[in-house]
């Protein structure tokens, strides 16, 4: 399913949520319509300054989506396969999932071996999964220090996977892409317009407080038909 692509009644939006940077590769993934996208980049050398140049030219990007379903059957596999490579319970794990339809088969890995967190993605695959091509990337590291004391230095530093965790993040965020970004908005406006409402009715000259007899106490009076759309369930 490539960017551009356009299937559900003229809407197509792409929104960029993270970009990750290697010798090989530059992998980028947004929100396109109600699933996740993911475009990679092949490393395609450096430039007079030595900075590493990405693929621009469309023949050589790799595009596909994930869909809610597989971004939870991929953190599925990461917590039991690939989790314990890294906390150092094993020495190596893999989850993959397969994405597109039988002509355009992909399938998508993430893992951990030699000390190293890889995302890498299979194409042209035969009948029994085997690829004919494949582009791996693997995540940069992020370090920190450990009882770090200013005066004496020499603390002991620890590496964190922080571009895998980052990017399973947003693997995670799939399930929250569309319904609750959806509620939050339509809840952000009902409350505008309420607040929006009381403020007409307190400067309204010709609105009339309702007295009660015992203490004179003045108390707005509004007409309830019912829950209408509050009531939280159908």
């Amino acid at each position: 399913m490539f960017y551009g692509r356009n299937q559900t009644q003229g809407v197509n939006v792409n929104t960029n949520f993270y970009n990750s940077f290697s010798d090989t590769a530059q992998i980028t993934v947004g929100g396109w319509n109600q699933q996740l996208s993911l475009k990679v980049k092949p490393c395609v050398g450096k430039d007079a300054n030595g900075v590493r140049q990405y693929a621009e030219d469309r023949s050589q990007i790799l595009s596909t989506s994930i869909t809610p379903d597989n971004a939870l059957t991929l953190l599925e596999g990461f917590e039991k396969c690939v989790l314990p490579a890294i906390r150092g319970e094993k020495p190596s794990g893999a989850a993959s999932i397969v994405m597109g339809n039988a002509d355009s088969r992909k399938i998508l890995t993430v893992g951990y071996e030699d000390g190293n967190a890889y995302l890498s993605i299979a194409t042209n695959l035969d009948n029994v999964g085997k690829a004919g091509s494949e582009i791996k990337h693997v995540f940069n590291k992020r370090s920190y220090l450990v009882d770090y004391i200013p005066s004496r230095g020499n603390a002991t530093e620890c590496s964190y996977e922080a571009d895998l965790f980052n990017f399973m993040e947003k693997i995670k965020g799939a399930q929250n892409l569309i319904p609750m970004t959806a509620h939050s908005i339509k809840y952000n406006e009902a409350s505008r317009a309420a607040f929006s409402g009381n403020n007409n009715t307190a400067n309204n000259v010709n609105y009339q407080p309702r007295q009660t007899e015992a203490s004179g106490y003045s108390a707005p009076v509004s007409s309830v038909d019912g829950f209408g759309e509050f009531t939280p369930f159908g």
